[in-house]
């Protein structure tokens, strides 16, 4: 048995949040330790906001910010040194190691290249996305070249995620992270404790509505976003609204926008969470939020404001932006798209709020394969 499980995360949260469920199940049934690592300033300031993550990694383990310290550049790198000689020493003993593409590039790559058993490529979203795919094709970008030799995927079809180039690994297929039944059965164990601590002052007991938030910084996402927050405010006069920031959303643009709003207020919950007891999920373009609602069987809304604006949307070729403005990326996840239409979103939300609130009897799903953790485990 491994002494514990060494998990390097990008800069981005997506990462942590979709290897989390596993490294939890590992905890629960198998007591094995895990060992986040971090080398980002944006993703350790956002862990140590993210108060569901953070708890849940002080639960499976630890985490190490490997390049923190002095502003002195040289201490720094003596610290991530320092960090990766004991990595190594782990990897001798048995440790293994799970990556988001950390290892495919040098300096990391000398432990695949010489550890590659030990070493586990994992997917980076949650979910069976489609979208990886598509904005793949869209961005032209290279396929990652993968070293080590094992491969963790989410998604039901390799096909559907950046790992073109696998054919020579070992693929683990273990379904949506975040619905599998121990993440599912942690999150209502806690979801009294954290809904008192942090929102004891709201009354939930009718459910709420979630806004997801992106970044609000331009003109095109703001409007889009104060566009929201008034259909919300016409819509409901007594159901409490939470909004969840982004890592990069700009809280001071946020605050100014509600200040006046007594029934909106600001969370920093894990989705999961947030889907136990929501009425509605909301969001201005897909979020990977709106699979965690949709899972918990929480309606979910994308708002978006999909135009033939060249500058807003260079990136997208006429015909992928045509057939943007009337489905949403990933329908499955989502209830209603609508696109442009504040009085559409209206008529929607007040049907929805209309409804009678019925919390989640989500239970998660049962996974019956256990490949992988046997893999990790040896």
């Amino acid at each position: 048995m491994p002494i514990k499980i060494i998990v390097f995360v990008k800069n981005k949260l997506i990462s942590l949040d979709t290897v989390l469920p596993i490294l939890l199940e590992m905890k629960v049934k198998h007591n094995v330790r895990s060992e986040i690592i971090v080398s980002d300033k944006l993703a350790n300031d956002a862990i140590q906001k993210n108060i569901v993550l953070k708890d849940v990694i002080n639960y499976v383990g630890c985490m190490r910010f490997i390049t923190k310290g002095s502003k002195v550049r040289v201490f720094r790198y003596i610290n991530a040194l320092v960090s990766l000689v004991n990595i190594t020493i782990g990897i001798l003993k048995g440790d293994k190691i799970i990556h988001f593409g950390h290892l495919d590039a040098w300096p990391l790559k000398i432990f695949s290249l010489l550890f590659g058993k030990n070493i586990y490529r994992m997917q980076g979203t949650a979910f069976n996305f489609n979208y990886p795919k598509i904005v793949q094709k869209r961005r032209n970008n290279p396929y990652p070249i993968l070293y080590g030799q094992n491969v963790i995927i989410c998604s039901e079809n390799i096909e559907n995620t950046r790992f073109k180039y696998a054919d020579d690994k070992k693929i683990y297929k273990i379904g949506e992270t975040r619905t599998r039944e121990s993440w599912v059965e942690y999150i209502d164990s806690k979801s009294d404790y954290y809904f008192n601590k942090y929102h004891g002052n709201i009354d939930i007991s009718n459910g709420f509505i979630v806004f997801i938030l992106g970044g609000i910084d331009r003109d095109f996402t703001y409007n889009l976003f104060l566009s929201t927050i008034k259909v919300l405010n016409l819509a409901n006069k007594s159901i409490p609204v939470l909004i969840k920031p982004h890592a990069y959303t700009n809280i001071n643009n946020l605050k100014k926008a509600i200040v006046s709003l007594d029934l909106f207020h600001i969370t920093y919950l894990h989705p999961s969470l947030l889907a136990s007891k929501a009425r509605v999920f909301i969001a201005n373009g897909f979020s990977n939020t709106l699979a965690d609602a949709h899972a918990y069987g929480v309606k979910t809304i994308e708002f978006s404001n999909f135009t033939p604006d060249p500058i807003e949307y260079a990136r997208y070729s006429p015909e992928e932006l045509k057939i943007r403005s009337k489905v949403s990326i990933e329908p499955k996840y989502v209830d209603y798209f609508i696109n442009n239409d504040s009085d559409k979103l209206l008529k929607i939300m007040r049907e929805v709020l209309d409804q009678k609130y019925i919390k989640s009897n989500f239970k998660g799903n049962i996974n019956s394969d256990e490949e992988l953790f046997i893999s990790l485990l040896k």
